[in-house]
């Protein structure tokens, strides 16, 4: 979790402060003034400061990136997760679902669009429209596995509750 944390939130930890959405800046005693500056508008764009729209593409850069790497790639198995958190995860995306289809919809406007991330990081373009894509055929995936379960446990309840047992021939007798 450590790995998103540094991903996402400008946060700082050890002896690394965040200060983009994908990198981050080592600050000790010989930083240097680039560093130092960059720091400081880290801190101004989360204060609602800095440049007009920072605030706002930083957002947009933030929501893009956590859709494609913390929804998207954590379900396709692209990132490390415990075993226990899968079953978690996938229940909390069926539930989330519309939200995140809403979200990816109401952008569709900035596909294609490169992102302006304030910390001048090449950051790539908007891509709304593979995200909503991976977003469907997630929740296809885990909708028909979720029916193949149900299926199978209304199976297996039908033959433990039909009341009958079978003989050593393999007939069943009530």
């Amino acid at each position: 979790m450590l790995v998103l944390a540094r991903v996402f939130a400008p946060t700082c930890f050890l002896e690394c402060i965040c200060a983009s959405v994908v990198g981050y800046v080592r600050v000790c005693a010989c930083a240097s003034p680039c560093a130092f500056s960059r720091v400081t508008l880290a801190c101004a764009c989360l204060a609602g400061e800095g440049h007009p729209g920072d605030s706002k593409n930083y957002n947009e850069c933030i929501r893009h990136e956590t859709m494609r790497v913390a929804v998207c790639d954590m379900l396709d198995g692209k990132c490390p997760c415990p075993e226990a958190l899968w079953s978690v995860m996938e229940k909390s995306f069926l539930e989330y679902y519309d939200f995140y289809e809403g979200v990816c919809k109401e952008r569709l406007h900035l596909q294609g669009q490169t992102m302006q991330d304030p910390f001048g990081e090449k950051r790539g373009h908007f891509d709304y429209q593979s995200l909503l894509a991976r977003l469907q055929a997630t929740q296809q995936r885990l909708r028909e596995r979720c029916r193949l379960e149900d299926n199978d446990a209304d199976t297996d309840s039908d033959t433990s509750s039909s009341g009958t047992d079978p003989d050593s021939q393999g007939s069943s007798k009530p």
